[in-house]
């Protein structure tokens, strides 16, 4: 580990993740590598490294934001409409380690993805529910 900080400049032994454990694991949260078994309209809870968010322009003019979270299982698809992603879109943008809320939505036999109605830092998260 301490060869990888020094040469990298962070430990890449362990998934971020895995630092939130218990955490996650106390609130139900679902990894992404099982979200594939859980019921369309189910209300589920993933966290993760943020690898994308992607705002794209839409036709309508309602923008909609599309986040992509890794949690060392795989990652989860998570699109937040213009509805909820006013309040979030802050800490959608800052936060790296992210917790969200959102409405299983299957997209076909092995697709699935989350109509998302929330978005907290989780370290944030982590320590308000432990304080």
């Amino acid at each position: 580990a301490k060869n990888e900080i020094d040469l990298l400049g962070m430990d890449v032994s362990k998934h971020l993740i895995e630092f939130y454990g218990d955490f996650l694991n106390s609130i139900g949260a679902v990894r992404s590598c099982d979200l594939i078994k859980e019921r369309s309209g189910r209300e589920v809870l993933v966290a993760g490294i943020k690898v994308a968010l992607q705002t794209p322009p839409v036709r309508s003019g309602r923008r909609v934001m599309f986040l992509t979270l890794d949690d060392g299982f795989g990652c989860s698809d998570s699109t937040f409409f213009a509805d909820t992603h006013e309040e979030f879109a802050g800490t959608l943008f800052k936060s790296k380690l992210l917790l969200v809320r959102g409405t299983v939505r299957r997209t076909g036999e092995r697709g699935v993805s989350l109509n998302a109605t929330g978005a907290w830092d989780l370290a944030d998260a982590s320590k308000n529910r432990s304080d």
